[in-house]
């Protein structure tokens, strides 16, 4: 099991990166971190959007974590998904004027993301 914090300077947003674990090691993780209760199904990736005592925090989570067109695609995926609940969060619903803003802040995760999971393979 792997994670770690991306710092979101802009919305400052607490993003966990959770990969290469089972749903028993998420849930597990995320008790142990956040004292919360979730249910996962059988899945290879989620967000999800935490809450507790009025801290946010959100989670992209993915099984396993390779460099293959079925992980990017997932990524791209769950990406939507994080975009989605972060700028919602942040009162920034989607549509004509803040479509940019959404595609900015999706790209900025994704390099973000995919050098915290990938770092060494990406500049080797």
């Amino acid at each position: 099991m792997n994670y770690k914090k991306i710092k979101d300077p802009v919305y400052e947003t607490d993003i966990w990166c959770v990969w290469d674990c089972d749903k028993d090691e998420l849930v597990e993780w995320v008790y142990k971190k956040f004292k919360l209760q979730i249910e996962v199904i059988n899945l290879r990736g989620r967000v999800l959007d935490l809450e507790n005592d009025g801290v946010s925090a959100f989670i992209i989570y993915f099984h396993t974590a390779e460099w293959t067109l079925d992980f990017i695609t997932l990524l791209n995926h769950e990406l939507m998904h994080l975009t989605s609940f972060i700028l919602s969060y942040c009162l920034i619903k989607l549509c004509d004027e803040t479509e940019e803003c959404y595609a900015y802040f999706s790209s900025y995760l994704c390099k973000q993301i995919l050098l915290t999971i990938f770092k060494s393979d990406i500049y080797d």
